[in-house]
């Protein structure tokens, strides 16, 4: 928080009215915030297409199991003879079966992976729009006009109240995944012949390097944590 203040004046009828100072938002921390709410829409929009494909794979999966439990419900014991095996042992691993997958089914109904999907979606859409409107506040040499701040900060702090809550588990790994595809789309555009499993294992390289020989103090730092 900056030191820098303004004054406003509350009036009360009776009272004696006396300036109150009011903190401003400094420049570095709306650059936070900024930083904070693309790095957030990132992460919102992986955990969306992690749990929409885990939504689309599951109800493939149980409906190709429904269709095919029920071709061996109706097949004959010529069939199951095909197999090499008993009718009654057919039947019995097709019963089991049907357990199986209706408890998938279930699993899946509770789990809900498609109304997270949707919710975090949701979150993109929000800080999609915060970014947006840091974007457009911006001026040419990259602070912030003091009158647009505390719109900003509001439409940022409003934004991660009404938004799904990333898993703390799940953070960090998904920080490094954010923070890696952002170093790597830079040196794409800067070597765009290279294979970006290259690149990948180069960032990762030149990281472990860096933080092993960072004054000596790296690994140092690791054993004291």
């Amino acid at each position: 928080m900056s030191s820098r203040t303004s004054e406003t004046v509350t009036h009360v009828p009776g009272l004696r009215c006396y300036p109150c100072p009011r903190l401003l938002i400094s420049s570095a921390e709306v650059d936070r915030q900024y930083r904070v709410a693309r790095q957030t829409q990132a992460i919102h929009a992986m955990m969306r297409d992690r749990y929409y494909a885990l939504n689309r794979a599951s109800n493939v999966l149980i409906v190709v199991a429904s269709i095919v439990l029920c071709s061996f419900t109706l097949a004959g014991d010529a069939f199951y003879r095909r197999l090499g095996i008993s009718a009654d042992e057919g039947g019995f691993i097709v019963g089991v079966a049907s357990v199986v997958t209706l408890v998938a089914s279930v699993a899946m109904l509770l789990l809900d992976w498609g109304e997270l999907g949707q919710a975090h979606a949701l979150a993109v859409e929000r800080f999609d729009e915060v970014v947006r409107r840091f974007r457009q506040s911006r001026c040419d040499d990259g602070l912030w006009p003091i009158e647009a701040r505390d719109a900003l900060t509001a439409g940022y702090w409003e934004a991660s109240r009404t938004s799904i809550s990333i898993p703390t588990r799940r953070f960090n790994r998904l920080k490094s995944r954010y923070l890696r595809s952002a170093e790597v789309s830079k040196l794409k555009s800067r070597y765009p012949g290279c294979p970006r499993v290259i690149l990948v294992v180069g960032v990762r390289l030149r990281d472990t390097w860096r933080f092993s020989r960072r004054g000596g103090c790296g690994w140092r730092f690791l054993r004291r944590t």
